[in-house]
This record gives structure tokens, C-alpha cells and sequence, in this order.
């Protein structure tokens, strides 16, 4: 199944609870340029290709290492590394990981929280097991569209498509968050009411180190929940998957 638009992200689609209370952490986040950044290939040697992630107005940006590894197996492996760069540095970030399409999926099964949503602070009623629901099952939904379906302490996760192919992506060894959605965070964060949201033949596939809380509605999000730039990595195989009726 091919992987298309691989890149590192930064955005979620916003919460009402993100623009809520004094501290309005969305404000500050658009004010940096998150919600705009782009990517700019700054090497490629030795196996390794560095990209650049940034707001095109900002000083500060987050440096990326790519390394690709093939197995014997047919398997492929990635190794990405993370660290600030520039000045003016976000004090938080909504989530940090990557993004990327596949063709149309119609169930994920994985092994991680669940079965409902969980994020780090709303994850009480989330237990850790092998879970399997349909893309449409993963939504939550909420009144006004907007970041949802986030399920945290993944091991591994297959996605399959209509006539049983898929893609199974597992951890090595760090655990992941995994979003899938039929609509992209642009499109959520855009969205007014649920039918504004029209599902094609894209996935939409997010798999994260780390993501902001979302049920805080006081002055400012506790530490706890916090993502904060800084230096990260990530460590998943990705292989091709079949499931038979």
C-alpha cells in the first residue's frame, strides 16, 4: 500500500477547550505560524535527508533527520530524529509527529488504548488492549468539528482496505498515538458543522510522539499535558498487510 505526503507536523485541528479561558493556547500557536509551517529539504547525504520545518515568516523551526532502512522481510524502517532550530521558539506545541495518505481504509485494528478516544488527560476510560473499528468508528462527534479520535499508547496498528490489503505500522520501540480519518486536519479545522466534511478515496494518517491535552479549561494547560519543543525521535517499521475474510 503506498505511503504518500510523509512529512513532520505540528498542527492539530482546534478545540473549543484550545480557545477557552485566559491563556487561549490556539492564539499563541496561529501567532507562531504552526498552523502554516512548510518543509524545506535543507541535505541528503549518506542516507539521511534533513528537512526543515518552519512557519516561511518565523525564525524559530524544528530540524528533521529521515533515515529510510529496507528489511529482507519487505518491511522498511524509519528513524527521525528532531531538534529546535532558530529563535522564538513556540513555549508549546498542539502535537508532534508526522502525517501521511494512504488509498481508502475501511477498518484499523490496533494494539494501544482503547476502545474510545484517549489523549493524555482523558484517557481514564481507555485501557490498553487489541482493538479493532472502522474509520467512521474512530470519530468522535462533537458538536463542532474539530480534533478528535486520537488513541495513545500504540504498539502497532494495522489499517486495511475494502478488498484486504493494508499496512501494518509497529512500534521499535516507543509507543505512538494514531489518528485515521477520512478528512485532513486543514479541512476539520475549517469545518463549521459536520456536513461542511466530505469524504473521498484519501486517508488521512497521523501518528504521533506526543499531543496536547485536550479537556483542560482552566488558565493554562498543566506541564503534564504540555508538548514542548525540543529533541524527539521516532522509531517504526512499515509493512504491507493482508486479511482474509
Amino acid at each position: 500500500m503506498q505511503v504518500e505526503n510523509i512529512r513532520l507536523d505540528v498542527w492539530r485541528a482546534v478545540t473549543d477547550n484550545d480557545q477557552l479561558g485566559s491563556d487561549r493556547v490556539a492564539d499563541g500557536w496561529r501567532k507562531r505560524g504552526l498552523h502554516r509551517v512548510q518543509h524545506r529539504i535543507m541535505d541528503v547525504s549518506g542516507g539521511l535527508t534533513t528537512v526543515r520545518t518552519a512557519a516561511p515568516d518565523k525564525q524559530w523551526g524544528l530540524l528533521s533527520t529521515w533515515s529510510w532502512t529496507p528489511y529482507d522481510d519487505g518491511s522498511v524502517g524509519l528513524e527521525l530524529l528532531i531538534r529546535p532550530d532558530g529563535t522564538g521558539q513556540p513555549k508549546t506545541l498542539p502535537r508532534l509527529g508526522i502525517s501521511f495518505e494512504l488509498p481508502r481504509i475501511e477498518t484499523v485494528t490496533w494494539y494501544g488504548r482503547g476502545p474510545g478516544e484517549a489523549y493524555p488527560d482523558s484517557q481514564a476510560a481507555a485501557v490498553v488492549g487489541r482493538w479493532t473499528r472502522t474509520v467512521e468508528k474512530l470519530q468522535t462527534p462533537y458538536v463542532r468539528p474539530q480534533e478528535n479520535g486520537h488513541r495513545m499508547d500504540t504498539r502497532w496498528a494495522e489499517m486495511v482496505s475494502a478488498d484486504g490489503t493494508g499496512l501494518r505500522i509497529e512500534s521499535a520501540p516507543s509507543l505512538f498515538g494514531l489518528t485515521v480519518r477520512r478528512w485532513s486536519t486543514q479541512a476539520i479545522d475549517q469545518a463549521q458543522h459536520h456536513t461542511d466534511l466530505v469524504a473521498g478515496d484519501t486517508t488521512y494518517v497521523t501518528v504521533d510522539i506526543a499531543q496536547a491535552g485536550v479537556n483542560w479549561t482552566g488558565p493554562m494547560l498543566p506541564e503534564r499535558y504540555q508538548v514542548r519543543p525540543g529533541k524527539a525521535a521516532l522509531s517504526l517499521r512499515f509493512r504491507s498487510c493482508r486479511r482474509t475474510a
